[in-house]
């Protein structure tokens, strides 16, 4: 099945549809970026399970046909060995609707994972981040163990840190031309720092740019 999918000629309207989005979102240097590619399946992040790391993602991809072809792979991915069991153990349909998200790569020496309500609960007062050095990658596919901070909402203006978890973050994930390869980390900053900076940067996005009642139900 994931050669059938994988070797399949994209009908033409869906080529085009992307052709013409990747135009519109970037209309002058879209041959100049690298673009991340991941699914966004029915039956990821539910209430019951997460699914994180079942399907493929594509890091560092260059140009229309390459972005194509990750697409391809990434929907052929939920057929795999490991996705399939995840579906069955979980009582899931092995062929689920999955969307696929073409986002534009941004260098960063930190990255991670904001919840801004509780995952578990849907408690918006409740904010988790979890972030490691390099890519966020490292995060999401949960190869390593990263910084973890509980954050509580007092008011639309205050939070305070309830409790933090120092990982060992031992690699971080860096993009070197069109592949990532995972380096082992030296921190050259205090750890505590590394959990600071990144809460600052994530916290004040979230309150100064995004509506609190926004915030109660998005993660």
């Amino acid at each position: 099945v994931i050669d059938e999918v994988t070797n399949t000629v994209m009908p033409d309207p869906i080529l085009r549809a992307v052709a013409e989005n990747l135009q519109k979102a970037f209309p002058d240097k879209k041959h100049d970026y690298k673009f991340a590619v991941r699914s966004s399946a029915t039956g990821e992040d539910t209430e019951q399970m997460s699914a994180a790391g079942q399907m493929d993602t594509y890091l560092g991809v260059e140009g229309i046909s390459e972005i194509m072809t990750a697409i391809k792979k990434c929907w052929a991915s939920q057929f795999g060995f490991i996705a399939v069991q995840y579906k069955r153990q979980n009582g899931q349909i092995i062929n689920s609707p999955m969307a696929v998200v073409v986002q534009r790569m941004i260098p960063c020496d930190v990255a991670g994972v904001l919840f801004t309500c509780d995952p578990l609960t849907g408690n918006p007062t409740k904010m988790s981040i979890t972030a490691n050095y390099g890519l966020g990658e490292s995060v999401v596919s949960g190869s390593e163990e990263p910084d973890a901070l509980e954050i509580e909402r007092q008011s639309s203006e205050t939070v305070i840190i309830k409790n933090k978890i120092i990982g060992s973050k031992r690699r971080r994930i860096v993009l070197k031309g069109a592949a990532t390869r995972a380096i082992r980390v030296f921190p050259m900053m205090p750890l505590s720092l590394l959990l600071l900076c990144t809460c600052v940067v994530l916290l004040f996005s979230v309150l100064r740019l995004v509506p609190f009642n926004v915030l109660c139900r998005g993660t």
